[in-house]
């Protein structure tokens, strides 16, 4: 049988560990979330590609995508997140598709990675950019899944950033 003080101590002893891992784990959130961004985002020195970007038209026949991109970045230090939607044209029976953009800047590249934030919905593409000209220039390539189609393809792209 345990004696009373030896119960107290076990359960003050639970209770301070829970309560230390607790503690441990907000500082933990608050130092990678917060701290290290800030700080990250003051020593950055490279090119700042945060903002919106328009799809220039590109590669279907009569020199036009099928649908309509605009890209929304946001930036802290070389890491790049945000988000893309793709409007069809008014003469295609599709809907609006919005993806999760991930991605970093190096240098004057950017690598990209679109994904659908919905889990049953299949929408995978990657991108690889070069920042051309004052900065307001993102050109490169992009490999996705054609779900039409059933087949992965690869495109030249060209975005511009919005004023």
């Amino acid at each position: 049988m345990i004696s009373a003080d030896t119960a107290n101590s076990i359960l003050i002893g639970l209770v301070s560990g829970v309560l230390t891992a607790t503690l441990l784990w907000f500082l933990n959130r608050f130092w990678n979330d917060t701290v290290i961004p800030k700080y990250e985002s003051h020593v950055y020195k490279g090119l700042n590609i945060q903002g919106t970007w328009e799809l220039v038209d590109g590669p279907d026949d009569d020199g036009s995508w099928a649908q309509h991109e605009v890209m929304s970045l946001k930036q802290i230090a070389h890491r790049l997140s945000g988000t893309a939607t793709l409007v069809p044209k008014p003469d295609l029976n599709s809907e609006t598709i919005s993806l999760d953009v991930s991605g970093d800047i190096s240098d004057r590249f950017v690598s990209l990675t679109f994904r659908s934030p919905i889990k049953n919905r299949l929408s995978y593409s990657v991108l690889l950019l070069e920042i051309v000209g004052d900065g307001n220039i993102l050109r490169g390539s992009t490999a996705m899944y054609d779900v039409g189609k059933e087949v992965i393809s690869s495109h030249e792209v060209e975005y511009v950033r919005k004023k």
